[in-house]
């Protein structure tokens, strides 16, 4: 029965790839027009960024700051199109 299921499951037409990638980016790897994934938090949990920012030059900078102040980079993610777009520039 789970053969059948995972066979179902492999043909179907409507199946996509993760929104997310399994990697995740530092802040001095963003490029301006990269799109944000998943909201952005601080330690304490507050939002820093919300879901759909689109990086400009100034936020790219201000987050780069930021990890340097903390001592550690965040975990961000970013939309596959726009990941894979710059990486093949």
């Amino acid at each position: 029965m789970t053969v059948n299921f995972w066979i179902l499951l492999l043909e179907a037409e409507d199946v996509t790839t993760s929104k997310l990638l399994s990697t995740s980016l530092k802040a001095s790897q963003l490029k301006p027009g990269m799109v944000l994934a998943q909201n952005l938090y601080n330690d304490s949990h507050i939002l820093i960024l919300p879901e759909g920012h689109v990086f400009s030059d100034a936020t790219i900078q201000k987050l780069v700051h930021f990890e340097e102040e903390r001592g550690k980079a965040f975990s961000i993610q970013i939309e596959p199109e726009e990941l894979s777009a710059t990486i093949s520039e």
